[in-house]
C-alpha cells in the first residue's frame, strides 16, 4: 500500500507542476521573464516526469509493485506528459510550415501531432517551433529518446516475464 501512495503522490505532484507551468505560462505578459519562467517550469516538469517514470521503473522491476498497474501508471504519465506539452505549444504557438506564410498556429489538435512528432524524434517538418519553444522542443525531445529506450526494454522485459509466468504474480504477497 505504501508503494501505491507513493504512486499516487508523485502523480499529485506531477500534476500540480503542470497546472502551475500552464496557468503561469497563459497568464504572464509576453518578456524575457515569461520565458525564464516557462524554461525553469519545463526543467522541474521534465524533472518530476522522470522522477515518476524512474520510480515506477523501480517499483516494477524490484518486485515491489502489481506489474500491470505499474504499467499503466506508466502509459497514464506518458500520456500526460505529452498531453502538456501539447497544452504548452499549444500556448506560445507553433510555426505551420504547410501553410503559405507560415503563419503562427494556436490549434490544440496540432500541437498534439506536433508533441507526439518531437516526443518520438520523427520530425516531418510541417510544423516548427520558435523563441522559447525552441527550448522546449529540445527537452521534449531528450525526454523522448529516454522514455522509448525505457519502454522499449521494459516491454522486453514484460514479454519474458510473461512467458516464463513470473510476471503474473509479480508484487503480490505469496500468502
Amino acid at each position: 500500500m505504501l508503494k501505491l501512495n507513493t504512486a499516487r503522490r508523485t502523480l499529485i505532484l506531477f500534476i500540480i507542476v503542470a497546472t502551475v507551468w500552464y496557468t503561469l505560462t497563459r497568464f504572464l505578459a509576453d518578456s524575457a521573464w515569461r520565458d525564464s519562467v516557462i524554461i525553469g517550469f519545463s526543467f522541474l516538469f521534465c524533472g518530476v516526469f522522470l522522477w515518476s517514470v524512474f520510480s515506477t521503473l523501480q517499483r516494477i522491476y524490484g518486485d515491489s509493485g502489481n506489474l500491470y498497474k505499474e504499467l499503466i501508471l506508466f502509459s497514464f504519465n506518458v500520456f500526460l506528459f505529452l498531453l502538456v506539452f501539447s497544452a504548452m505549444y499549444s500556448q506560445i504557438g507553433i510555426v505551420d510550415t504547410t501553410r503559405d506564410g507560415s503563419p503562427l498556429t494556436h490549434d490544440f489538435w496540432l500541437s498534439c501531432y506536433y508533441s507526439i512528432i518531437t516526443f518520438t524524434s520523427t520530425g516531418y517538418g510541417d510544423f516548427r517551433p520558435q523563441g522559447v519553444g525552441r527550448v522546449l522542443s529540445s527537452m521534449h525531445a531528450l525526454v523522448g529518446y529516454l522514455v522509448l529506450g525505457l519502454m522499449a526494454s521494459t516491454s522486453l522485459s514484460v514479454v519474458q516475464w510473461t512467458a516464463k509466468g513470473s510476471g503474473i504474480n509479480r508484487g503480490t504477497d505469496p500468502d
